[in-house]
């Protein structure tokens, strides 16, 4: 009490209320967590966007790999950045991660923490850097989407020759009831180019029978030559073939041999066949299948194979 009666009451008392001097303010930097009603794609290169803004820098390849998650696949991807942010005495550096994950067809969990053990400094700069990120994305806040719009949107891709063949893989990585689901349900918009593997793909992944043999009997009808040939690759592959099918499967290959043997009997007659010369004369000990630079070599070289000898009986 001498000292409040030499310095007065009031600063004896503030001194009597102040806290130790070890005592340090709780700080803790609490993670951004957003829930969006978006696509993993759509959802995490948004709120990437909005990092960059803040004033971070994002790993561009990771950056990339977020851009092409697919609304079907149960996908994590985890995205480091850095930022340096500013404050009167020098700027404070911080790291962190930003994880993307898929929840749902339609839904997305972002998660951007800190990265090590922080200080007050880096708390206090991840606080900041946290709320400009918020405020921007808030800027640039996209639509949400319901599960039928997404549907809508990757059963467009489908319909596209080259933008089907990475949807008709992610779906396939994806495996589940639902992508199968969208790929038969798409049938009718899907790309040709994409057709036969597609129905591989449902095929391996638990449609019935029926339904994927009644997709291959309608896209074998309407299919071009070379269509048809992919087609037949899928039916190759797969197992359980209906009866109608496998008699398909039967003939296709039966008339893949005679054209082989075709070929080889037409190869053998051309080889046998005699050379003409540059000079117009006949080799009458080479044939046309004989070694490069072996025939007509006083004569020019050889001009050109003559016909194979007709095969009377």
């Amino acid at each position: 009490m001498r000292g409040c009666v030499r310095f007065g009451f009031v600063l004896c008392m503030i001194g009597a209320l102040a806290p130790p001097a070890d005592a340090q303010p709780s700080l803790r930097a609490e993670p951004l967590v957003a829930l969006e009603p978006l696509p993993p794609a759509e959802a995490g290169t948004a709120w990437l966007d909005a990092l960059e803004a803040a004033g971070a820098r994002v790993n561009d390849e990771a950056q990339h790999r977020v851009a092409q998650l697919h609304p079907f696949e149960a996908s994590v991807s985890e995205v480091p950045f850095f930022a340096d942010v500013p404050r009167v005495n020098g700027a404070v550096s911080v790291r962190g991660t930003a994880t993307v994950e898929r929840i749902g067809l339609a839904e997305t969990r972002v998660t951007m923490v800190l990265a090590g053990p922080p200080g007050a400094s880096e708390v206090w700069a991840w606080n900041r850097l946290s709320k400009r990120t918020r405020r921007a994305v808030a800027q640039v806040r996209l639509p949400p989407m319901v599960p039928s719009q997404v549907r809508a949107t990757v059963a467009a891709d489908l319909s596209h020759p080259l933008d089907c063949v990475a949807n008709v893989a992610a779906l396939d990585r994806a495996g589940t009831s639902e992508a199968v689901a969208m790929l038969i349900g798409a049938s009718e918009l899907m790309a040709p180019t994409c057709v036969a593997d597609a129905i591989e793909v449902v095929a391996r992944h638990g449609a019935s029978l029926e339904e994927w043999a009644a997709w291959f009997r309608l896209a074998w009808q309407e299919a071009s030559a070379v269509e048809q040939a992919a087609l037949l690759e899928t039916l190759s592959r797969t197992a359980d073939r209906p009866a109608d099918l496998e008699l398909l499967l039967a003939g296709a290959r039966a008339r893949e041999r005679d054209e082989v043997r075709k070929e080889e009997t037409e190869r053998a007659a051309r080889d046998a066949s005699p050379v003409r010369c540059a000079d117009g004369s006949v080799d009458p000990t080479c044939r046309c299948g004989d070694l490069p630079g072996t025939c007509c070599v006083y004569h020019g070289g050889v001009d050109t194979c003559l016909p194979p000898p007709p095969t009377g009986r």
